[in-house]
């Protein structure tokens, strides 16, 4: 008999989403979300939560946020309830979630608004709704995949251009760096273009390190390079300048014992970890996490 009334309840919660998203009612997302983790509760809070607000002693008037949205004030004081609908209201969804739903029109909608609004710059989201099984979902992913690919371009052949002007100004190789970083982080290039840019990459980031401006970040990324391009020369030329201008950081003994470890050489890698017990070195939870890999 439980069981059955549980069944019911959900059924009732299901009924209820699903009219509200029909009839475009406001917070119905919320709503929904109380009813369901909070059985028969649910609902009184509901009603509680989202009661009109009225006043009968001062007329409520407008004003308007840093978002341009109106915010009911009344007696001096600012409303936190605002008027939501479903067009707002989706941006607070997590995407990876929503292209979980059944529901092909609600993934739709999700990926036009987020195309619309530019807010899509996650890669393994887009990747998902890429092999999502509703043909629509996946060429608007495409088609987001295609545009931030071309934006990347543009960015590096803007900063290519850039740099033949001014070959040694810090600011332009750090941006061409960073555009050139973002780019192989996308997760959409082949192996041999993946290849093509890490080594530009690895380029870029040794002028930067030969200059003032280089920054503990360049070192960390100029030596994952050339590990992932097996440049192991170059690696253990900058572990060494690393170290010695951090002496103090974790990240520079954590980028030398890895490169210790793609060599396979034991007794180096103990005589860092010996080293850094020396140092006085504040470790964090994932350099002690690696460490303990390590040993």
């Amino acid at each position: 008999m439980f069981k059955i009334l549980v069944l019911f309840y959900f059924l009732v919660c299901i009924g209820y989403a699903v009219v509200g998203i029909r009839r475009k009612k406001e917070n119905i997302l919320i709503k929904s979300l109380l009813i369901t983790f909070f059985p028969f509760l649910g609902f009184l809070l509901v009603v509680y939560l989202f009661k009109p607000i009225k006043s009968d002693n001062s007329q409520p008037r407008s004003t308007h946020d840093g978002n341009d949205e109106p915010i009911t004030v009344i007696e001096g004081e600012i409303s936190l309830y605002k008027t939501i609908d479903v067009e707002s209201e989706i941006n607070f969804v997590p995407i990876q979630e929503a292209l979980l739903l059944n529901d092909n029109s609600i993934k739709r909608k999700l990926m036009i608004h987020s195309l619309k609004e530019n807010s899509i710059g996650n890669p393994i989201v887009l990747e998902k709704a890429l092999k999502c099984d509703d043909s629509e979902t996946s060429h608007y992913a495409a088609t987001a995949i295609m545009e931030m690919k071309r934006k990347l371009m543009n960015s590096i052949q803007e900063l290519a251009s850039v740099l033949e002007e001014r070959p040694n100004d810090p600011e332009v190789l750090i941006s061409y760096a960073e555009v050139i970083k973002t780019y192989i982080n996308s997760g959409f290039l082949d192996e041999g273009t993946y290849k093509q840019y890490q080594s530009l990459q690895s380029s870029v980031l040794e002028r930067i390190l030969l200059s003032e401006q280089s920054q503990k970040q360049h070192y960390i990324d100029k030596i994952d390079c050339d590990l992932n391009l097996r440049a192991y020369d170059k690696a253990a030329y900058f572990c060494e300048k690393f170290l010695a201008e951090y002496p103090n950081d974790e990240m520079a003994y954590i980028t030398a014992m890895k490169l210790q470890y793609k060599l396979s050489n034991s007794q180096k890698l103990q005589d860092i970890l010996t080293t850094l017990k020396k140092q006085p070195v504040k470790l964090s939870a994932q350099g002690l996490s690696l460490i303990r890999f390590w040993l």
